[in-house]
This record gives structure tokens, C-alpha cells and sequence, in this order.
């Protein structure tokens, strides 16, 4: 169960939207969203005017809360997943340790400041069950933070289709699914 609150300034369409995007979570997986009442460790879903962002990676221990910024231009349903998937603790799919099997990041062309988006996290969870999925919805599209309109990461086979996801993809749903140990006679597949 992840309990979960909006500040004050969020507004009710951006609510509307966040609840829609844990609906399709909470069918795709056993992921159960709950709204919080007077508890102390809690999902916070902000709107604010700057940035798209969760405040840590992973849900939190006691007494804390992870907070989900949902700046302007942020509202759209993917961007909602990733940052939502980021509080439930996944970490970019072009940060999995064997991306340079997968892609090639162009450091030249990545924004000063921006480098951090592109380090390979080597605590990835379930690189071993789950192959790399280029359609992943936590997976940056091919010019992400460019400095100069030039590709920021390049696929090392040619895809049928576009780099990233604009929703979870099917193994998006895998790993949480085997991340949060979902049973498998939940009528979700893992």
C-alpha cells in the first residue's frame, strides 16, 4: 500500500489526472495507492511552477515522505508515471549498469549540469530478470537535456519506433510487478 497526499496548491485537474495514473498502476500492478490520513511516511504530490521530479528514489522509510514535484508542462500522464515510478524506487532505464550494451550516451551534447541524468546506477532493480526496454516510460527520449539539438543518447540497434515510452510499458509493469513481489494469482502477470 502507498499512502499518499496533495498539497494545498494542487489543483483539481492536476489531481484528476494523478488519480488516473494510479488507477492504471494500481490494474497493471499490486501496487495499492491509498489516500493518507494522519500518517508520517507518505507519497506528497505537489504542483509547483518549476521542474518534474521525485525528492528520492524508492518509497519512505518512517516518518518520512517522498515528494513529487509536477511543475508546469509536468501534468501529462507519462511524465506522472516516471516521477510516480521514481517514489516507488526506479531509477532511469538508460542508468541500468549494462546500458552500453543497449545505448551510447553522448556526453558532449548533454546540457552543463545535466551529466547526473546519464550515470549508470549499479543498484538497479531487476537487471537480472528484466532485458532493457528502449519503449520503458522511465527511459529519456533520444535528444533529453541536448545543448545543441544533437542526440544525447543513441540506440546501438535500429528501433522500430521512438526511444522512451509515453506510458509503462510491458516491462515496465514486469518489474514492479517483480520488484514488489506481487502474487502471481493476483491476475497481474510477472
Amino acid at each position: 500500500m502507498v499512502l499518499w497526499s496533495t498539497d494545498d496548491v494542487t489543483l483539481p485537474p492536476t489531481e484528476t489526472r494523478v488519480m488516473a495514473v494510479f488507477r492504471q498502476i494500481e490494474e497493471d500492478t499490486c501496487i495499492n495507492f491509498t489516500a493518507r490520513s494522519n500518517h508520517t511516511s507518505y507519497l506528497l504530490i505537489r504542483q509547483g511552477w518549476r521542474g518534474c521530479w521525485a525528492s528520492s528514489l524508492g518509497y519512505p522509510g518512517p516518518n518520512r515522505k517522498v515528494t513529487v514535484q509536477l511543475g508546469r508542462g509536468c501534468v501529462w500522464p507519462s511524465i506522472i508515471q516516471h516521477e510516480i515510478l521514481h517514489a516507488l524506487g526506479y531509477p532511469h532505464e538508460h542508468s541500468r549498469p549494462d546500458r552500453d550494451n543497449h545505448i551510447t550516451v553522448k556526453w558532449e551534447n548533454i546540457q552543463p549540469g545535466r551529466g547526473a541524468q546519464f550515470v549508470k546506477n549499479m543498484r538497479y532493480p531487476t537487471v537480472e530478470e528484466v532485458p532493457y526496454d528502449y519503449s520503458s516510460v522511465m527511459h529519456y527520449g533520444k535528444r533529453a537535456f541536448s545543448r545543441n539539438r544533437q542526440p544525447t543518447l543513441e540506440p546501438n540497434v535500429e528501433l522500430d519506433g521512438r526511444l522512451g515510452g509515453r506510458r509503462m510499458s510491458e516491462l515496465d509493469k514486469l518489474k514492479v510487478n517483480i520488484f514488489y513481489e506481487c502474487p502471481t494469482d493476483s491476475g497481474v502477470a510477472v
